[in-house]
């Protein structure tokens, strides 16, 4: 009985795991003591695209906004954008997101801009650092999405900026 009861979960979680990998491609499932636990910590590293530049003014002031694309964005699941009460504060935003985004510059891995309150992986599609207008931007760029719950950091690939 034991070993037909044995035969029956090992099945069932034969085909959960599978079920589960059609949503969750990137997850490790672990089977302990009867509980089962589906942990997010074998994310693929962010594939960046630099997808153009575009030039606005604050203040009088005109700046190049250099626009970024992760192009596999939606591998990252929506959890990793959550709202993040219990974790520290993005400035006065007590409720910012679970995971930020910082872009670095990649010659000299100085962190030019960052994002601490995007809501979803499709935020990924739109980011961006400025550069006032007539100053140089760097050659090339790359960012990281930093999981602060789990202490996960995924660095991207660095791409080439086009000043022209």
């Amino acid at each position: 009985m034991q070993q037909e009861y044995r035969s029956k979960f090992t099945g069932l979680l034969s085909l959960l795991t599978s079920v589960l990998g059609l949503f969750f491609s990137f997850a490790t499932l672990t089977a302990v003591a009867g509980n089962l636990t589906i942990a997010s910590n074998n994310l693929p590293s962010p594939k960046l695209a630099f997808v153009g530049k575009e030039t606005y003014t604050v203040r009088g002031r005109q700046f190049d906004r250099y626009k970024l694309d992760v192009t596999n964005w939606n591998v990252y699941p929506a959890t990793l954008f959550n709202p993040a009460p219990n974790l520290p504060p993005c400035g006065a935003n007590s409720n910012s997101s679970r995971t930020w985004v910082n872009i670095y510059n990649a010659q000299t891995n100085s962190r030019l801009y960052g994002f601490c309150a995007l809501s979803s992986p499709k935020n990924l599609t739109s980011l961006w650092f400025a550069v006032e207008k007539g100053k140089t931007p760097p050659k090339s760029v790359y960012i990281d999405l930093k999981d602060r719950k789990l202490n996960q950091t995924y660095r991207s690939n660095d791409v080439t900026i086009v000043s022209n």
